[in-house]
């Protein structure tokens, strides 16, 4: 390819960490899946990076609880359903705007010098009872 062809080409890599809102357990499991492999492949450590060792554990715990529901090992199925989707979709919510901007993201001596203030709200200096 010429140099101008360099220039001009656009290289679009979609992202599963910034996929839609997930709407059953099935398809959380596929999500942790893609999420699994995304990581192995573009992160700097492969498959020893943290998202898809984490995201391998969330995908076998998750698929258990999916054999769980479909057993009728739960005594209310449709809840742990819910659950589980709900607590996906918030799982992903932060993890997906991380993603594109990890130098936003605090640093454990950020955490640390943290603890113990009381917070406030956004455009206030006074703590907020909490």
């Amino acid at each position: 390819m010429a140099p101008q062809q360099l220039a001009s080409a656009v290289v679009t890599t979609t992202s599963p960490y910034t996929g839609p809102r997930v709407d059953s357990v099935e398809e959380v499991i596929e999500r942790l899946d893609e999420i699994q492999h995304y990581a192995e492949a573009h992160e700097l450590r492969g498959q020893h990076d943290g998202v898809a060792c984490f995201s391998y554990l969330y995908h076998r715990i998750t698929t258990r609880v999916l054999e769980g529901i479909a057993s009728g090992r739960f005594d209310d199925g449709e809840f742990v359903r819910l659950l589980d989707v709900v607590f996906a979709n918030r799982y992903w919510t932060p993890s997906g705007r991380a993603s594109y901007r990890r130098s936003t993201c605090p640093t454990p001596g950020r955490c640390s010098s943290n603890a113990g203030r009381t917070p406030t709200s956004p455009g206030s200096s006074s703590p907020q009872p909490g």
